[in-house]
């Protein structure tokens, strides 16, 4: 599985980072929990229905793995432009603090949870919260970059900015 996400993210991390450069940061998020939430919702019915195959977490891992190359950068990008520079240095520990809470934390409370909901009733709940985070995005307002002469100048194709 973690081949699957990872290979994914590899190769188009280099297009991503230009793609949220190039495009709307709030659309780039929206994008990939989209993404992530077809995933989700595709694995929750399969196994709610009893049709879930071994293969079919790995094609959401690859799902997983393409939306979620955008997710982050998105997300750092915007908050550069949404937090005052004199704050920033405090929102950047805030934003690792947030990164890496749920990693440390979801496991622990998934796996109290799955003999009490099962792994259907976690699914429910994470489709749950996507649809939070892309309600929380729809009313955000999040500011674009700042054009530069500079930036203008060295924009081309997303492979060759990626690049």
């Amino acid at each position: 599985m973690s081949v699957c996400f990872t290979v994914p993210f590899i190769l188009i991390s280099p297009i991503a980072g230009a793609m949220v450069d190039r495009y709307s940061r709030k659309l780039m998020m929206m994008v990939s929990d989209l993404g992530a939430v077809l995933a989700t919702t595709v694995i929750l019915v399969l196994k709610a229905t009893g049709r879930l195959a071994l293969w079919q977490y790995g094609a959401a891992a690859v799902l997983y793995g393409l939306s979620g190359v955008f997710q982050w950068p998105a997300y750092m990008a915007a908050i550069t432009t949404m937090v005052p520079k004199k704050h920033l240095g405090r929102a950047n520990g805030m934003m690792m603090l947030v990164e890496s809470g749920p990693g440390v934390f979801s496991p622990v409370f998934a796996g109290l949870l799955l003999p009490v909901i099962g792994l259907t009733g976690i699914l429910a709940i994470d489709v749950a919260t996507f649809m939070f985070a892309i309600g929380a995005l729809l009313v955000v307002r999040i500011p674009p970059p700042a054009k530069t002469a500079e930036g203008q100048a060295v924009k081309g194709s997303l492979l060759k900015e990626g690049l």
